[in-house]
């Protein structure tokens, strides 16, 4: 991909999908190695949350007093909110890890991992706005949509 003089021309939509297969199957070790650790990211909320759900009801089973749990209940759902945003930044981060390293790749400036990630790393935060940003217009425009269909007359 990098004996290319310049920037690669517009593409068809065949050759769009030809030249990303290409481009994935040079560096397929690399970009796998990075999406199973952006899946790791995605799935630590989800293990965690099982794991204090079932610390609290073992807990639970074993007082038999509800209203003893309800502090350290909320105290968890606390921290694994902000641990879930932790994480999905982390997410976003190796999403934009394989974006950039692809960009590169295609335009003929190949990046070293390190250096990528040196640079995306210190955007993880904006990655995480970028993505309620955009999530609270689709919300918004369903909504909004979702009104107009109720309000219609059949």
């Amino acid at each position: 991909m990098t004996s290319g003089s310049g920037p690669i021309p517009s593409l068809s939509v065949g050759n769009a999908v030809s030249t990303g297969f290409q481009l994935y199957r040079t560096h397929a070790k690399e970009y796998l190695k990075i999406s199973l650790t952006a899946v790791f990211w995605s799935l630590l909320p989800v293990l965690a949350i099982i794991g204090i759900g079932l610390a609290i009801a073992g807990t639970l089973s074993a007082t038999q007093e509800p209203t003893s749990l309800v502090g350290i209940a909320v105290f968890a759902l606390i921290a694994v909110f902000v641990f879930w945003f932790y994480c999905y930044a982390k997410c976003l981060t190796n999403l934009a890890l394989i974006s950039r390293l692809a960009f590169g790749e295609l335009n003929s400036q190949p990046e070293s991992l390190k250096d990528a990630q040196r640079f995306v790393n210190s955007r993880k935060w904006s990655f995480l706005l970028a993505s309620f940003m955009l999530d609270s217009l689709l919300l918004a425009y369903s909504l909004l949509f979702f009104l107009f269909l109720a309000s219609s007359p059949l």
